[in-house]
């Protein structure tokens, strides 16, 4: 798949990890990633990056469905609610006969 899509998700996935990597290893007193080489870091890490991250969430989404990827899959279809987890219930089976156990006579009670 060597589209433009695919390329922009790509990239984008790469440098938004990159990003976040900086920031915790900021946070945590951690030595951050190497900083940006040339023009394409320059402009993934300090421009797209941050820009991203100051985007209302349902922008995001919208962004995010509107490119085609794995996230446009369908998949199985969720089972109807009320319906057994497992899938129909067997019929009822016949238990085996147990055989009863004899009884054993009374002794007589000697007065």
């Amino acid at each position: 798949m060597g589209s433009f899509a695919h390329w922009l998700r790509d990239n984008s996935e790469h440098y938004l990890m990159v990003d976040a990597q900086r920031r915790m290893a900021v946070r945590e007193g951690l030595a951050p990633p190497p900083p940006p080489k040339g023009l394409r870091d320059r402009f993934w890490l300090g421009v797209f990056a941050p820009t991203y991250r100051r985007l209302p969430w349902k922008l995001r989404r919208m962004t995010i469905q509107l490119m085609p990827g794995s996230h446009r899959q369908t998949w199985t279809q969720p089972p109807v609610r009320g319906t057994a987890a497992v899938g129909p219930v067997a019929p009822e089976m016949p238990q085996p006969k147990v055989p009863e156990t004899p009884k054993i006579p009374e002794t007589p009670k000697i007065p």
